[in-house]
């Protein structure tokens, strides 16, 4: 890790796009994004929700 823990937490809460900034700390620190997000988790951040998909049929329901 290049950056201290502080520094992670601190920028991915001043970030607009959190779901990115999360993929960039990794790449910045040499790192799997599973790790960022264990160190965002313990440091009562709050992740971005992963987006659900959608069946592609036209027969069912859309997602909500």
């Amino acid at each position: 890790m290049n950056m201290t823990i502080a520094a992670i937490v601190w920028d991915y809460e001043e970030a607009k796009d959190k779901r990115a900034q999360i993929q960039i700390l990794a790449d910045m620190n040499l790192c799997e994004k599973k790790e960022i997000e264990k160190i965002l988790s313990q440091n009562s951040c709050e992740l971005p929700v992963p987006k659900v998909r959608c069946a592609k049929r036209r027969r069912e329901k859309p997602c909500l």
